[in-house]
């Protein structure tokens, strides 16, 4: 019987952008979805999410990541007595 996934759970993961990596960590291209990839090079979206999401850590001989999980802030240090503004733009 064919494994059936949950359209709703690979539709928002489906909307994020998706870096591609070799074996030795370089990057390789941005996509912008698993549709992408699935189109252009006929890999399974439901394998490469599988990878995104740290199910697995290979698919089709190439790491996959979700493109937020390698967009991380700045470390920040903190002088004594500074005061500091912070601001939520988005």
């Amino acid at each position: 019987m064919p494994k059936v996934y949950n359209r709703i759970t690979i539709g928002k993961y489906d909307r994020k952008k998706i870096c591609q990596y070799d074996d030795s960590g370089e990057l390789i291209k941005e996509w912008d979805s698993a549709s992408q990839i699935n189109n252009e090079l006929g890999f399974d979206k439901s394998a490469i999410l599988r990878c995104c999401k740290g199910a697995q850590k290979k698919s089709y001989w190439y790491v996959w990541k979700f493109k937020e999980e390698e967009e991380t802030a700045p470390a920040i240090s903190f002088i004594e007595n500074e005061n500091i503004n912070i601001l939520n733009h988005g």
